[in-house]
C-alpha cells in the first residue's frame, strides 16, 4: 500500500518554492487530505487459525483512522470478509484463471481454436518477436508504449517513476514483463507479477501498428508468458478481472477476450472504505 497524499504536486512545489518550503506546504496541506490505501489480493495470512483476528484488526485500523481504501481479496479466499457491522461497501468481481499445472498441450487445447490458436500462429508467421523487459531502455520503451496506448483509449496514465520504481522494488520478489516487436518497432506489451508462482497480468499496451496489420501481439504475448510461467514452475495465470454484470459493449469485448483462453471463472470480493 502507499499514501499518495505525499506525492501531491511535490515536483511543482519544489520547482517554485524549493525543498524546504515545499515540505512545509505539503506537511500543512496533507493534514487535511484523507489517506488512501489500496491493495490487491490480500491480506496474506500464513496461519489460518488467526484469520478472524487478523481481519478484525485490519478492519479496526482502517475504521478508527478513517482511511479511505480499496482492497480486493484473493479469488481462492472466498471466506475472507470484513465484519458486517462496519460501513464498508462490498462488491462481487470476477476473473478467469488458468491452472498452469495442466501443461501446455491441455491449456492450448482448451483455448478458442478460431481465435487464440490461430492468432498465435498468425503472429509467428507474420514475424512478431517477443523479448523480456530487462534494462532501463526496455522500461522506457514500455512506458512510452503504455502512455500512448492509455491516452488513445482515454485511460488514466501510469507515472514514469512508478513503472521504474515498481520494477526495481518488485522485480526482486516477482515482477516482469514482455515486449512484442514487428520490424524493430515495439507493438505490444504486458507486465505481470508472479509472486509465489501466481501470475497476475497487468499493464497491457498495444500499438496501432499491431491493430492495423492484424499482428495479434496480445495473444502471442500471453502465450509466451504462459510458456515462461510453466518453465519457471508457476502454478496459475490470472487474467486480472472481468465485469459480469451491467456490461457495456467494451466490457463484453474484454470478457470474451479473456474467456477465450479457457480458464475457470472465479468470483471474489472487492471492498471500499467510506470517509
Amino acid at each position: 500500500s502507499r499514501d499518495w497524499s505525499s506525492d501531491v504536486c511535490s515536483s511543482d512545489l519544489k520547482r517554485y518554492f524549493g525543498n524546504y518550503l515545499s515540505r512545509k506546504i505539503l506537511h500543512n496541506f496533507t493534514r487535511f487530505v484523507p489517506r488512501f490505501v489500496r491493495w490487491s489480493y490480500g491480506p496474506v495470512i500464513f496461519d489460518e487459525s488467526f484469520q478472524n483476528e487478523i481481519m478484525d484488526s485490519l478492519a479496526e485500523w482502517l475504521n478508527i483512522n478513517k482511511i479511505m481504501f480499496h482492497g480486493t481479496f484473493h479469488p481462492f479466499d472466498k471466506d475472507l470478509i470484513f465484519p458486517p457491522n462496519l460501513n464498508f461497501s462490498k462488491e462481487t468481481v470476477s476473473t478467469f484463471i488458468i491452472n498452469l499445472n495442466d501443461g501446455l498441450d491441455t491449456i492450448l487445447k482448451n483455448t478458442d481454436k478460431n481465435s487464440v490458436q490461430k492468432n498465435i500462429k498468425r503472429a509467428e508467421n507474420r514475424g512478431v518477436k517477443i523479448t523480456m523487459i530487462k534494462s532501463e531502455e526496455d522500461y522506457s520503451i514500455y512506458y512510452n508504449l503504455q502512455k500512448k496506448y492509455r491516452s488513445e483509449n482515454k485511460l488514466e496514465p501510469y507515472l514514469r517513476g512508478d513503472i521504474y520504481e515498481g520494477y526495481k522494488l518488485l522485480g526482486k520478489i516477482g515482477w516482469d514483463g514482455f515486449l512484442a516487436w514487428f520490424n524493430d518497432e515495439p507493438i505490444g506489451a504486458i507486465s505481470f507479477s508472479h509472486f509465489n508462482g501466481y501470475i497476475h497480468e497487468s499493464g497491457i499496451a498495444r500499438s496501432k501498428t499491431d491493430d492495423f496489420n492484424k499482428l495479434y501481439s496480445q495473444d502471442f504475448l500471453r502465450w509466451n508468458i504462459i510458456e515462461w510461467g510453466i518453465k519457471n514452475n508457476c502454478r496459475y495465470y490470472d487474467f486480472a478481472g472481468v465485469k459480469t454484470q451491467n456490461q457495456t459493449s467494451k466490457d463484453v469485448g474484454i470478457f470474451f477476450n479473456k474467456k477465450k483462453w479457457g480458464g475457470t471463472l472465479y468470483d471474489y470480493w472487492s471492498f471500499r472504505g467510506k470517509t
